[in-house]
């Protein structure tokens, strides 16, 4: 079978099953496992080029999204199966999903949720209770667009026993004010920083410089493949909670476990 994946976190559930000889072509956010990299590069949500992903027939292409791109691949007779995981549980089933259309056998997925459902479990349980309970604040875009409780990574805050400053029953992800952070008083910050704009740029914010947790420095930034692995939906979801953990350690004045005399 012959594949074409526009999603970073499906490219990746179809490389830790082991399908990954099976991918022809990816989008151009697709960066993991490395040899992802090497292979043709199709655009990004809302800029795919359909011709392209047509002459690579494939027979069938994986997208987390976007309606308009699927009716287009599917007018030229291009099979498209739309996956968008949100939760923890969904991560499990799109392995699940994955491994029944590529003719894996079930136990295949069933052993890769197995290992993450068992380290994020060891993960919840190497938090001390001194470091739990901390208000924190998620941002995954600068708008500022928060993770909220009912997100994949509102549910890794959770199992960690952090508290999520978004109000419960809000929207998986959702936009707040600036000055909304400074009701909130976050113990916290988690930030997307892919720019690498640092925390000159958070305190930049009007009145964010008065802020507990930006004086004392209690905040975490993430680029690169950290950030790559926190933001995914799919089967780093552990990597990405043991950075939230080491995270806070670290914010806590505790060493990573593994990093003690460093």
């Amino acid at each position: 079978m012959r594949l074409v994946s526009l999603s970073p976190t499906l490219t990746e559930s179809v490389c830790v099953l082991g399908a990954c000889d099976r991918l022809v072509g990816v989008d151009r956010f697709s960066n993991w496992p490395e040899s992802v990299t090497k292979l043709p590069h199709l655009g990004s949500l809302g800029s795919f080029n359909v011709e392209a992903v047509a002459a690579l027939q494939p027979d069938l292409v994986l997208m987390a999204g976007d309606g308009p791109l699927v009716k287009q691949l599917e007018r030229l007779g291009v099979p498209v199966l739309v996956l968008s995981p949100q939760r923890h549980a969904d991560v499990s089933n799109t392995l699940a999903r994955l491994a029944r259309v590529l003719g894996l056998p079930p136990a295949r997925a069933q052993q890769v949720w197995e290992n993450i459902r068992r380290e994020l479990h060891d993960l919840a349980e190497s938090l001390p209770a001194r470091d739990r309970g901390l208000r924190t604040w998620v941002e995954i875009d600068p708008a500022p667009w928060l993770a909220g409780p009912d997100s994949f990574l509102g549910e890794t805050l959770a199992l960690l026993g952090l508290a999520n400053v978004v109000p419960a029953g809000s929207a998986p992800f959702v936009p707040m004010s600036r000055e909304w952070a400074l009701q909130a008083d976050p113990q916290l910050f988690v930030i997307s920083d892919p720019q690498r704009q640092g925390l000159a740029a958070l305190r930049a914010r009007p009145g964010w410089s008065r802020l507990p947790a930006l004086r004392e420095g209690r905040v975490c930034l993430f680029d690169g493949s950290d950030l790559d692995a926190l933001v995914r939906p799919g089967p780093r979801l552990a990597e990405g909670a043991r950075l939230l953990r080491d995270c806070v350690l670290r914010v806590q004045g505790a060493p990573a476990p593994g990093q003690a005399g460093h």
